[in-house]
């Protein structure tokens, strides 16, 4: 019976801490992408809009100089490179239907690069804020992970 409380109380703890820590750093939620990573003065002049399918969007590869995203449904889209293509990817994960891509592509690098920083910088926060909770790397990593996908946010690999 010592053993079994014992257990409980750890897992009340770490869902204590899980709920703590998200409401701490990040009490109005994350930033959405596309729109908090774009200058607010783009017109609708410069501006792309590409429908989104409801699959995930995947890149197949280089097709003739350019970034094929694909579906398994058979949605096709030709990016004009790669970062192009996550910025698709990125629109989609963020609960876009329409992907607003700026024409210039400066802005959409821009926007793809400031995005994997705050994802990086928001990674490295949740992971120091549940390792000082929990005083355990694994957790703190496998908490930071489920947070990930509790705010449905992209996994982005390191520089």
């Amino acid at each position: 019976m010592r053993s079994k409380a014992k257990k409980a109380k750890g897992k009340k703890a770490v869902h204590k801490a899980e709920s703590d820590v998200l409401a701490e750093i990040l009490p109005k939620g994350p930033k959405k992408f596309p729109d908090d990573f774009l200058p607010g003065n783009l017109r609708a002049s410069d501006i792309e809009e590409v429908e989104l399918p409801s699959e995930p969007l995947r890149i197949a590869g280089p097709m003739f100089g350019k970034e094929e995203v694909v579906t398994d449904a058979g949605f096709k889209y030709e990016a004009r490179n790669k970062i192009e293509a996550h910025f698709l990817i990125y629109a989609q994960i963020a609960g876009q239907k329409t992907a607003r891509i700026p024409k210039e592509m400066v802005e959409v690098a821009r926007a793809v690069k400031n995005y994997e920083i705050y994802l990086r910088e928001l990674k490295g926060t949740l992971f120091e804020a549940y390792y000082k909770r929990t005083l355990d790397q694994r957790t703190a990593a496998r908490l930071t992970a489920a947070a990930f996908e509790k705010l449905n946010l992209p996994q982005v690999p390191d520089p």
